[in-house]
């Protein structure tokens, strides 16, 4: 009877040793859970933090390679002015013989027989280094618009990055079931911004340097047509004494 009670007693400590056990098992799985449930949520809000910081990058670029896009109307029309007006200025350093004489230097010579050549030719002049001038200043002036208006993208880019949550909140900040992220909210609001910025620009660019561009356009081609109406009429009037003079000859 003895006997029979010890092994009763043995029996029931080893099931309570082996239901031990099974806490010990399930505590410990308890842990590891939760040890991968923290580096699960810590891998997330890395890759959330990295694609807010590659959104606000992304629109960075996008704003600057809009402020591009639209620099590259005047850039052209710049350089082209740019390499007119110096012609002007260096038609005034013309030779003798390609300048319009008066009737003391040259009484023979065609432009003193028709005034209106040295009209002509005076009027061209003045077109040539004017036109080129007020082209040059218009595109700078729309220019600088345009880098105003970079300036202020980049100015309230800068601002919304500051007063958004760019780094995710820490674990210990919070418990799972208030987490909210919010990153689907600060995508939606940067490209809420960089379409309000380019419809910005885009009535910058109707009221303000639409016409400025347009006219300088214009202005280069009478520059151009001028230059090459100058030079042709410097050159058959040069042609035209010197083929007098060699028939006085």
């Amino acid at each position: 009877m003895s006997a029979a009670l010890r092994l009763g007693a043995i029996g029931a400590f080893l099931d309570q040793v082996q239901n031990v056990g099974q806490m010990v098992e399930i505590g410990q799985s308890h842990v590891h859970q939760q040890e991968q449930i923290r580096w699960a949520r810590r891998a997330y809000q890395l890759e959330s933090q990295s694609v807010r910081l590659d959104v606000f990058d992304h629109v960075k670029e996008e704003i600057r390679s809009h402020h591009d896009t639209y620099m590259g109307r005047i850039d052209a029309l710049l350089l082209v002015l740019a390499l007119v007006w110096p012609f002007g200025l260096n038609t005034i350093q013309f030779s003798d013989p390609f300048v319009p004489q008066t009737e003391m230097e040259c009484e023979d010579c065609i432009e003193v027989q028709y005034t209106w050549l040295v009209g002509a030719w005076i009027m061209l002049l003045g077109m040539i280094l004017i036109l080129p001038f007020w082209g040059i200043l218009m595109l700078i002036r729309c220019k600088l618009k345009l880098d105003r208006w970079l300036e202020y993208s980049l100015a309230r880019l800068n601002q919304a990055r500051r007063g958004m949550n760019i780094a995710p909140p820490k674990e210990e900040e919070r418990d799972e079931e208030e987490e909210h992220d919010d990153t689907k909210e600060i995508v939606c609001c940067l490209v809420n911004m960089v379409a309000e910025c380019q419809e910005y620009l885009a009535l910058i660019w109707t009221e303000e340097c639409g016409w400025l561009v347009q006219t300088s356009t214009t202005l280069l081609w009478l520059s151009a047509t001028a230059a090459l109406m100058l030079t042709a009429e410097s050159v058959w009037v040069f042609m035209f004494n010197k083929g007098i003079s060699a028939l006085e000859l």
